[in-house]
């Protein structure tokens, strides 16, 4: 799933940024955002096998840590990239810098994306229905 879902955030941010000429924030925002609906279903359904799970509690989780990494952690890496880009990389293209400021962003976002899913879609621990903790009296 990870590679479709990279894909299809990568391809839509190109297509938006090097092809339509939407400033790469904006064109970030919308490619995540495309990219986080399909990615909320592939994800609980086969990645996490929790599609008895798939609820709105699970969808507005999912859309926190997607859209913490994809607006503000991956926009921060995408800005960064641009503004040192012409000084540690002089001779790149534009859409070049565009590109290579996606990839950086989402190698960052997948770290972010992975630690927060990991930690919404956890199995439930601890006691079962009707038991009382091990310490409990």
């Amino acid at each position: 799933m990870g590679l479709f879902n990279s894909g299809l955030d990568f391809g839509l941010f190109s297509l938006l940024s090097v092809v339509l000429g939407v400033h790469p924030i904006g064109a970030n925002v919308v490619s995540t955002s495309v990219t986080m609906c399909v990615s909320f279903f592939l994800n609980g359904a086969w990645v996490f096998q929790a599609s008895g799970r798939l609820n709105l509690r699970a969808f507005l989780g999912f859309v926190a840590v997607t859209l913490s990494s994809g607006i503000l952690v991956q926009g921060a890496v995408i800005w960064g990239v641009l503004q040192a880009a012409p000084a540690v990389l002089p001779g790149l293209s534009p859409d070049w810098t565009k590109m290579l400021a996606k990839v950086c962003a989402m190698a960052v976002g997948m770290v972010w994306n992975y630690l927060g899913y990991g930690w919404l879609f956890r199995k439930p621990t601890g006691p079962h229905e009707g038991q009382a903790p091990k310490n409990a009296e």
